[in-house]
């Protein structure tokens, strides 16, 4: 697929064919819809089957998943990250099948909402379903913007951060990044030389030069502020970027690169020609991202938005269909939902969602977070066939 896929240039009628018939997009999304229509059956099949894979990790023996089903799975306990951590330690000291019985190949590690940081096992299934999720959005995305998406900047950490015991632990952001299909990736603009560069706001930098040498069309960020922060950083450094590019080398670093495009990268290279050239973002919408938005508005940033969905380091779980919104359908692969009222005091079924009242979402996944509550408040904004649309 690899070698195929070299011979196809971005945005060409092969490209198209490529993706369509060779990698089975047409097929992907079909599958993708027909769960959908049939959602509140593949759940329960969904849980059955992280029920039963995972009796034997010490977490299951704990909590008596042999006599569990999805009839009676509202006995277990729900749980935050406090009760999950010590079988993390147990896996980052050697004992893989803690919580899974498939063991991570590698940690995610965020801040996330609280001070501590966590770290989450990443396994092959649950990497599927990330995979899943990033395919299906990015199929959607083409067929909107397919015209329009020529090369991509995508905004991302490093891929390592550091090794611990026994796996090694990436950041969020490059996690995301290294989800997106092998087509979306030939586009990326930032240089493949840099990656070893760990430090953000160093990234950040070496983004706008990469902007200035490669005008995008797309530019991609988990969140909206790191976009804003690039365009301050290409503001501040400028003179700096500039003799950079006068060396050909990016910003920094001594990392060379041949350029054929040194008087039209100077010319370029002020901060809002980045939004000029750009036919959408992705990024996050929701809640109070809204205000980022409205900045990045003023700033000169006129493309349609299309939103990443509600991602985080415990997995994939919606998958916007359209621009300029944060809702999204669930992603119907490998992760069981449940929603709580916004006083944790009741649970509320699948079916008995109402459109515009908020919710707690519990999440049981396949990389041992059972009935694991992400502490975040989703909204019910409608319905695609038998999946709520919601938002983060």
């Amino acid at each position: 697929m690899g070698l195929m896929s070299s011979f196809v240039s971005p945005g060409s009628f092969m490209e198209k064919v490529f993706v369509e018939k060779i990698l089975g997009g047409e097929k992907l999304l079909r599958l993708f819809e027909e769960s959908l229509i049939k959602f509140p059956e593949e759940q329960r099949k969904t849980l059955e089957e992280i029920i039963r894979e995972n009796e034997g990790t010490r977490w299951g023996r704990e909590h008596g998943f042999a006599e569990m089903s999805a009839d009676n799975w509202a006995q277990q306990p729900i749980v935050t990250y406090a009760e999950v951590e010590p079988y993390v330690g147990r896996m980052r000291r050697g004992d893989l099948h803690s919580l899974s019985a498939e063991p991570p190949f590698v940690f995610a590690l965020t801040s996330g909402t609280t001070a501590t940081p966590k770290f989450i096992p990443i396994t092959p299934k649950s990497a599927d379903s990330q995979n899943y999720g990033s395919n299906v959005w990015n199929l959607n995305l083409r067929i909107k913007h397919g015209e329009d998406l020529g090369k991509i900047l995508f905004l991302s950490g490093s891929e390592r951060i550091k090794q611990t015991e026994i796996l090694p632990i990436n950041s969020f952001t490059s996690l995301v990044r290294k989800k997106q299909n092998k087509i979306v990736e030939k586009r990326m603009i930032f240089p493949t030389a840099a990656e070893t560069v760990t430090d953000f706001t160093h990234r950040l930098l070496i983004a706008a030069q990469s902007a200035y040498l490669n005008p995008p069309t797309a530019l991609i960020s988990v969140n909206p502020l790191s976009i804003l922060e690039m365009l301050d950083l290409a503001e501040k450094y400028g003179a700096e970027i500039k003799r950079a590019i006068e060396k050909n080398t990016y910003i920094g670093t001594d990392i060379s690169y041949d350029s054929l495009n040194q008087g039209d990268a100077l010319s370029r290279a002020e901060p809002n020609s980045i939004l000029s050239t750009l036919n959408v973002i992705c990024t996050w919408t929701g809640g109070t991202q809204n205000i980022f938005i409205d900045n990045l508005r003023a700033r000169g940033a006129h493309a349609p938005i299309r939103d990443l969905g509600f991602i985080a380091i415990e997995g994939r779980f919606t998958i916007p269909l359209e621009d300029n919104s944060p809702s999204g359908v669930l992603n119907p692969r490998g992760i069981y939902y449940e929603f709580l009222t916004t006083d944790k005091l009741s649970l509320v079924p699948l079916r008995d969602l109402r459109k515009g009242e908020e919710y707690n979402m519990i999440v049981t996944t396949q990389n041992g977070l059972y009935r694991y509550d992400m502490q975040d408040i989703i909204r019910v904004d409608g319905w695609h066939h038998s999946s709520p649309l919601i938002s983060f």
